[in-house]
């Protein structure tokens, strides 16, 4: 079932935790093979847990194929919530409907069966659940990000006055992880938050189906960079997180920041900022990672003055 997690850094940007693990029922699971981060639509992503997530195609499939305004995260909802009851319905006629040979159009109309025959097939239709659920992060026409929740039987919920969510079996790990003590702060340095989320997928590990090999993502609108996360530095920050607990290591912040930089992106701090606070992620050209390494060498210099 695995686990995905996202949180708000800022006004402007998106971050993103899953693991790459599948599982094939009670039988067998596969580490690194799983892709659960895809994008959508214009400016959206989408993650998936569950202990069927082959339903999560065709619903993919049909909201980036969809003709409907997005412009609103309302909007966009709406495209959602659509595809999942749409594909709840094809369900339900294959599972249920399909051995009467009718449609749900056409049981709606139907009248002639017994009572106790109709109320059975109620029940089964009932009884049909898609046992994936989705975790979407993403900007409409307003700046700040938005992050949103769909599930059975088709709801959405919005969830972005927590700056951060989980799905999966670890959720309940990793979101105890962003809310304790201190407590996940949207306006901290970018190495911190993506470290805090880092911390909440090494919390949720500790659930079954949640795999080790991770793959991190940070978004700001129309610019994306994906981090998957070496054995090397995991193990690295998994030790240093088993030894602080809810502390954030600095020269774990650090190794985070040259992961950003080498691939090919750099933090952009604000020249009137006293604290040198990060504004936004650019991309960078081929030589960012040498120049961001000289950018923090002498911010280093600056402190020890």
């Amino acid at each position: 079932m695995s686990v995905c997690i996202v949180a708000r850094y800022r006004k402007n940007t998106i971050i993103t935790a899953t693991d790459r693990k599948i599982s094939f029922g009670s039988f067998f699971s596969s580490e690194g093979n799983a892709k659960k981060l895809l994008p959508v639509r214009d400016n959206w992503v989408a993650m998936v847990a569950g202990t069927d997530i082959s339903p999560s195609v065709p619903i993919l499939n049909a909201i980036r194929a969809s003709k409907k305004e997005s412009k609103t995260v309302e909007q966009f909802a709406a495209i959602c919530r659509d595809a999942f009851r749409q594909e709840r319905q094809i369900a339900i006629e294959s599972e249920v409907l399909g051995r009467y040979g009718m449609a749900m159009a056409e049981f709606k109309r139907h009248n002639a069966f017994p009572p106790n025959v109709y109320e059975h097939i109620v029940s089964q239709i009932d009884s049909v659940k898609l046992k994936c659920t989705f975790l979407f992060a993403g900007f409409d026409e307003k700046p700040a990000p938005h992050i949103l929740t769909l599930s059975e039987p088709g709801n959405v919920q919005y969830q972005d006055r927590s700056d951060f969510w989980a799905i999966g079996a670890g959720q309940h790990n990793a979101m105890s992880s962003l809310a304790q003590y201190p407590s996940y702060n949207c306006h901290d340095s970018i190495g911190a938050c993506v470290y805090r989320v880092i911390a909440a997928k090494l919390s949720a590990e500790s659930a079954r189906d949640v795999g080790r090999p991770t793959y991190i993502g940070i978004y700001c609108r129309d610019q994306r960079v994906g981090i998957s996360l070496s054995g090397e530095i995991m193990d690295e920050v998994r030790q240093k997180w088993m030894e602080l607990a809810a502390r954030i290591p600095e020269d774990v912040e650090e190794r985070i920041l040259f992961e950003l930089a080498a691939c090919g992106w750099f933090v952009k701090t604000h020249p009137e900022s006293a604290k040198g606070e990060e504004i936004r992620l650019h991309s960078a050209s081929d030589n960012a990672f040498p120049a961001f390494k000289r950018m923090l060498d002498e911010g280093s210099k600056e402190s020890k003055h």
